[in-house]
């Protein structure tokens, strides 16, 4: 088969490489459609995320996957060949007591689809484990079935709230997971603001349901930037993983409110102003993937309460795969979510 293959940064090179055969318990997918992550883009930028570093090249990206099932290893009964599926990337190993408490996305023994060591999605079939597959009907579309493991992300943050206030919520970034975590809000009618500094994102925030979508500059002071924002917010959700959009998420919350961190920064660690935080008694959240959240997104989606189709906006195949990347990394030609169709 052919996989499209991180050869070094920024390197990615289209290679013919054994296709897998499903082991017990698997399925084997043929893929149809892989979204871009921001987090796939770290791993093609720096080689690392954090800790996670990739010390064997070339590895395969890509972990937003969905395709239809081919062939079933021993033991599989709840697949069939032809079953269109949606693929939750994350395998956690069940035995732990993260995992016993369910809280699998935590689990420290987790293999997850392109991290350093496990291949990834960028590839023509892939064999992962039959319970981590979600039949999608044919409502749903292969780009929008890639697009269901950041729907999973976003409705994981929300209900990581717990029943905390939601009324008035800011989006403090409006990337892919942020517009996800904006359809979350929605579905609880909260009244949600989304800031970025790039308009074309804005304008699908509007489009999926954003009372106000606000273009901020970056480099502006957060203060001014969350006074002319409208707040203070019931609860903030940073999607950009910078310091910036740290301190604004703290500033444009309310005393009392709740700060929820999802964006993944570049490096180990990012400033926290303490002061701020402590003196308004915030609760901080911080959000780690999704946790059980797949079955969900495909339901919300298949019924029309979740339209992902504005987020969708470039397209290519493997072969396109570094133009693709480069497009992300850039934020060019108003690229919000690109799909690689192996």
């Amino acid at each position: 088969m052919r996989a499209a293959r991180l050869t070094g940064p920024r390197r990615i090179a289209v290679a013919a490489v054994r296709r897998p055969v499903p082991g017990r318990g698997e399925a084997l997918v043929r893929v149809r459609a892989v979204g871009v992550c921001r987090s796939d883009l770290h791993y093609w930028l720096h080689g690392r995320i954090g800790n996670q570093v990739i010390r064997r090249w070339p590895q395969t990206l890509g972990h937003e996957p969905a395709g239809v099932v081919t062939a079933l290893g021993p033991g599989v009964r709840n697949l069939k060949p032809g079953d269109r599926v949606a693929i939750e990337p994350a395998v956690p190993c069940g035995r732990c007591a993260e995992c016993r408490a369910g809280r699998g996305n935590v689990c420290g023994r987790v293999r997850f689809l392109g991290m350093p060591g496990q291949p990834g999605a960028l590839a023509e079939f892939l064999a992962h484990p039959a319970a981590c597959l979600v039949r999608v009907p044919r409502s749903v579309g292969d780009e929008e079935a890639a697009a269901l493991e950041p729907l999973a992300i976003g409705l994981h943050a929300v209900r990581l709230l717990h029943g905390r206030p939601l009324a008035r919520a800011l989006v403090v970034g409006a990337g892919p997971v942020g517009l996800c975590i904006l359809a979350a809000l929605r579905l609880r009618r909260a009244r949600v603001t989304a800031c970025d500094p790039v308009p074309a994102r804005l304008a699908v925030a509007r489009r999926m349901g954003a009372a106000r979508a606000v273009r901020v500059d970056a480099r502006a002071p957060a203060r001014r930037t969350a006074r002319a924002l409208g707040g203070p917010f019931d609860a903030v959700f940073e999607a950009a993983g910078t310091a910036a959009a740290v301190e604004l998420a703290l500033r444009a919350a309310r005393p009392g409110g709740t700060v929820a961190l999802a964006g993944i920064p570049d490096g180990d660690t990012i400033p926290y102003h303490a002061h701020l935080a402590r003196r308004k008694e915030l609760v901080i959240v911080n959000v780690r993937r999704s946790n059980g959240e797949l079955r969900e997104a495909v339901r919300l989606v298949a019924a029309g309460r979740v339209r992902l189709g504005p987020l969708l906006t470039h397209r290519g195949g493997l072969d396109d795969a570094g133009r693709l990347f480069a497009l992300v990394h850039r934020r060019g030609d108003g690229v919000v979510k690109a799909v690689i169709h192996p």
